[in-house]
């Protein structure tokens, strides 16, 4: 169960969100913490669903309650739909056609972590 007072700060910093940002949070964490789904129209559901966090998973989803309402362009969601840092790995000259992905990069669901490291390597090593 989330300490009462990690309970508050989460309270607080979900009021800087909107509900659909808080909620997608918090459900990836019950989920991450093998917790079942609620009933999220009933009242009370969000502070039930915090509450029921371990502390220091409750203190995870407070850090990133924080850093979404920080800079929410940041936000956004891998292949998994877990959150994710956000980080943009396409090169700021790339274009719109996003000719320097790797190939099947735009349709196998994005930047893998291979995907990343093949193009950096071609791109400083080239190819050898």
């Amino acid at each position: 169960m989330a300490d009462p007072d990690t309970l508050a700060r989460v309270q607080d910093a979900a009021g800087h969100l909107g509900d659909a940002e808080f909620l997608e949070l918090l459900r990836w964490h019950r989920a991450v913490a093998g917790l079942p789904d609620l009933d999220w129209s009933a009242g009370g559901a969000y502070r039930r669903g915090v509450a029921e966090l371990a502390d220091d998973r409750a203190r995870e989803l407070l850090c990133e309650v924080r850093r979404v309402a920080r800079d929410p362009r940041r936000h956004r969601h891998g292949a998994d739909g877990k959150p994710s840092s956000g980080v943009d790995v396409r090169s700021p000259t790339a274009g719109a056609s996003g000719s320097d992905l790797p190939p099947g990069a735009a349709g196998a669901g994005g930047w893998t972590e291979s995907n990343i490291i093949g193009t950096f390597v071609r791109r400083v090593l080239g190819d050898r």
